[in-house]
């Protein structure tokens, strides 16, 4: 049986996700929004390489 993600639990994979990402262009952050989770890592990891 699956199991639904509450609404309270989705609020705070998403504040989570935000605050990884809170320094960079709106509009990086509006793409790496719409990804699901695993895009979004590796987005954020090539990101961080670039940067570092």
């Amino acid at each position: 049986m699956e199991t639904q993600e509450t609404v309270a639990q989705m609020l705070l994979r998403t504040a989570q996700r935000y605050y990884q990402i809170r320094h960079l262009d709106l509009a990086v952050k509006q793409r790496l929004m719409a990804l699901n989770e695993e895009e979004f890592l590796i987005e954020l990891a090539n990101i961080d390489r670039k940067s570092a």
